[in-house]
């Protein structure tokens, strides 16, 4: 497998070979079409002579004099550039053949420069007839010493130019290879260290490239919340011990008790023992919940609930808890009908009506207030009681109940499972605490109106 440094440091030579190959394109194909601006202009001029001589011949002869039509040909010849004159008449007989060898250098051209000639044929009318071809072929600018000299010039630069463009290129692609795979290559080693388990391994940032820097920056805080995850996950299997320790060892206490004769049986001790077993089967459960919510296999599968009857139901659901702590319950329903997954927002509402109910002192209020927006659906439910207000943003997180008493019969994964269930749903919640000594905890939906 390729480094990135020989994939990037190979992209840079191949661009520049392939810039070389165009330039080099460029040039040929210029010096192509220069070549033949050169001999079009050539034969363009050897033309225009001819005719003018033919016209010349025809004016004389008009007059009585005698003309030689090979002569006239001959006497057009002019332009040193012309390498040969052939004259072939209609029948196919070469009247004239003649070659001219290139001019003395002292006069500025390169004897030795001669190129294979190339032909241009053109017609010759005289008085009105066709009377041959003359074919023509002409010296490669490169046959004059002042063009060649030229060309070597530019050549000779183009070359050096190339050749220290292509040093520079190689120099710099190397240098540019190395800042940008050296960061990156730090970068994958640091995160080699985090997937083996090392979560303080340094990462430092020794580019100043901006996307490096951006990346370098991602990675920290990954860094930041892997390690923060690896905190909390201590700390929770931690919460999860205490939290199932103690209703089993309250229950071990009271079964030993009982077994050894140090409490009488009676039905307030089988009460509370049931009362251990609830606590016990309520954060099992929710620790399952949790797992459900946590999978990467859960599926959301929408119904239409009609609002009023879905949420009397799931009120009355507490009675017996409004009952028994002298719990003032009020609601306020709206009565419309909205598609959502009824069973995880049952978990949802449910932990938070369950979570009102536990911190709510005996006495005070709760009230439920469930109405529609254009584009969203609001659950409200507030309840008699107080926040800490640097312990609300924590209070979403597993097993957390700011200050209050773990002796509460909660398993503190209610606000949790809340939370879980309204980012399954594309909603929110929020907790706040209220002017009048109230507690607001609110769940927003996107008011869907068919079924997905």
């Amino acid at each position: 497998m390729r480094t990135l440094f020989s994939r990037i440091f190979g992209s840079i030579i191949i661009t520049v070979l392939l810039v070389l190959a165009i330039v080099f394109a460029s040039i040929y194909i210029s010096s192509v079409q220069a070549t033949n601006r050169w001999n079009e202009e050539i034969v363009s001029e050897f033309t225009s002579n001819l005719q003018t001589n033919l016209q010349f011949a025809e004016e004389q002869e008009a007059l009585g004099k005698s003309v030689v039509l090979t002569d006239v040909i001959v006497n057009s010849i002019e332009d040193t550039r012309i390498s040969y004159l052939s004259f072939t008449d209609t029948e196919g007989n070469e009247v004239i053949s003649m070659k001219r060898d290139p001019v003395d250098e002292d006069d500025g051209a390169h004897p030795s420069k001669d190129m294979v000639p190339r032909g241009f044929d053109i017609p010759v009318m005289y008085a009105g007839n066709l009377m041959g071809t003359v074919t023509i072929g002409t010296f490669s600018p490169s046959a004059f010493k002042m063009t060649q000299d030229l060309f070597d010039k530019i050549l000779t630069a183009l070359i050096s130019s190339i050749l220290a463009a292509v040093v520079i290129s190689t120099v710099l692609a190397v240098i540019l290879s190395k800042n940008i795979s050296k960061p990156i290559s730090q970068i994958s080693e640091s995160l080699s260290m985090i997937t083996r388990g090392n979560s303080t391994a340094e990462i430092r940032n020794i580019s100043s490239i901006r996307e490096i820097e951006r990346i370098t920056d991602d990675v920290r805080a990954l860094q930041k919340e892997i390690t923060d995850n690896e905190r909390e996950r201590s700390n929770w299997l931690k919460n999860i011990g205490h939290d199932l320790n103690t209703p089993v060892t309250a229950l071990k206490v009271r079964i030993e008790g009982l077994l050894d004769g140090v409490f009488p049986p009676s039905e307030k001790m089988y009460a509370q023992m049931k009362r251990e077993l609830l606590v016990l089967e309520n954060r099992i459960h929710s620790f399952m919940d949790l797992s459900l919510l946590d999978s990467p296999d859960i599926t959301i599968s929408p119904s239409r609930i009609q609002s009023k009857p879905f949420l009397n139901g799931l009120l009355n659901s507490f009675s017996d808890l409004e009952e028994r702590k002298s719990i003032h319950l009020t609601h306020k329903i709206e009565d419309f009908t909205f598609f959502a997954d009824q069973f995880l927002l049952t978990k949802a509402l449910d932990a938070v009506i369950e979570n009102a109910f536990i911190y709510t002192p005996e006495g005070g209020e709760i009230t439920a207030t469930c109405y529609s927006g254009s584009r969203y659906i609001f659950f409200s439910i507030e309840n008699t009681g107080r926040i800490p207000e640097d312990s609300i943003s924590s209070l979403f997180k597993d097993l957390v109940r700011g200050d209050l008493s773990r002796n509460t019969s909660g398993s503190g994964l209610g606000l949790t499972l809340a939370k879980r269930v309204s980012n399954l749903l594309d909603g929110t919640i929020s907790l706040d605490n209220l002017p009048e000594g109230k507690v607001l905890c609110t769940i927003r939906l996107p008011y869907t109106r068919e079924t997905l």
